[in-house]
């Protein structure tokens, strides 16, 4: 099976079974995350609620950055990281709304296409 292979084939052999997909029936959405400050959760919600966004996961995250450190404290808010899962013409809104929207501010976006289960979840 992986005899004879060195450690870096075997890696590599391991994790592409454990990230391959287990099913053919797959959604392909987009993930969209944003990094955003705290106090702006309420402005983005809004502005990805206009959008079409229906549902998002927020976290706290904290960093260092342009903007310095953003702690979790007694005195100040971690920023926050927002994940959607949407469809791509959605991310690709998403992204332009903070681009456009969020111009200077202390926001950054990015997005990757990915595969999502269960795929009635995302008809």
């Amino acid at each position: 099976m992986l005899q004879g292979m060195g450690w870096v084939e075997v890696e590599q052999e391991v994790l592409l079974e454990r990230t391959m997909p287990t099913t053919k029936k797959t959604a392909k959405v987009t993930l969209v995350t944003l990094i955003v400050g705290y106090e702006m959760k309420e402005r983005v919600w809004k502005d990805l609620s206009a959008l079409g966004v229906r549902a998002c996961t927020i976290l706290q995250a904290e960093g260092h950055g342009l903007h310095g450190a953003r702690k979790i404290g007694f005195l100040d808010n971690a920023n926050l990281q927002i994940e959607m899962l949407v469809a791509p013409e959605l991310g690709a809104k998403v992204l332009e709304l903070i681009e456009t929207s969020y111009a200077g501010e202390a926001v950054i976006a990015y997005a990757h296409e990915v595969q999502a289960v269960p795929l009635a979840r995302f008809a």
